[in-house]
């Protein structure tokens, strides 16, 4: 239909695609270094921060178990048991991120 009106192709913008997480950092100002994608399912949120080059953090919650990191060819960056936790960096790991806000 909206070829038919438009008589132009749709750019659909949706996870997993890149093009999502790269539009944001355009329209906010940040890099890549500065931005994190946080999701809870690793297939299409993690995946969107991997695919633009950015940090993947895969919150524990929802459907998401322990296994399915595990057997994923998708592997994020960190992992948090709750999405409160997504932006405190553990000690014994070392972030790509240069600074951490939310």
């Amino acid at each position: 239909m909206i070829f038919n009106s438009a008589g132009r192709r749709p750019v659909v913008i949706g996870k997993p695609s890149p093009l999502k997480p790269h539009l944001a950092m355009e329209r906010n100002g940040y890099t890549r270094e500065e931005t994190a994608v946080v999701g809870d399912r690793i297939y299409t949120d993690v995946k969107s921060g991997l695919d633009a080059s950015i940090t993947g953090i895969l919150v524990m919650s929802g459907e998401t178990t322990e296994q399915i990191p595990a057997e994923s060819i998708h592997k994020p960056h960190l992992a948090r048991k709750h999405a409160r936790d997504a932006c405190r960096p553990e000690t014994k790991e070392k972030p790509r991120l240069n600074a951490w806000y939310c």
